[in-house]
């Protein structure tokens, strides 16, 4: 399955800081501010902890909100992205975070699959 998207402008991607430690500063650009007619928040925390969970998470040290999830997590110091939100871990009120390492894992992962499906056709 794909997942399309249809954008105004075009998207310059961000740069990924693969070297996130605890106590690193970032803030989220996220989708919980529902009262309002444009719906965007940004929230400020802090990485809690960089030892991978069992589904290569981290946590940072505030609860994501509702439709944070797919949000960055941007460095305070460079601007880059450190992580992306997922959700929130309710036993310890600590968002979740994929950090930007594992997602180039990830794409990286992917990309060789795609590569290696398309040389085969």
């Amino acid at each position: 399955m794909w997942l399309c998207m249809e954008v105004q402008r075009k998207l310059v991607p961000p740069v990924l800081d693969c070297g996130v430690s605890a106590g690193d500063k970032y803030y989220v650009h996220g989708q919980s501010t529902q009262a309002q007619a444009d719906a965007t928040s940004i929230s400020h925390g802090m990485v809690a902890a960089t030892e991978l969970d069992a589904h290569s998470h981290i946590r940072g040290d505030i609860v994501a909100g509702a439709g944070d999830s797919g949000g960055g997590c941007f460095s305070v110091d460079t601007g880059k992205l450190v992580a992306m939100v997922v959700g929130s871990d309710t036993r310890t009120n600590k968002a979740i975070l994929v950090p930007s390492a594992v997602i180039c894992s990830i794409l990286s992962d992917l990309s060789a699959t795609l590569g290696a499906a398309g040389a085969a056709t």
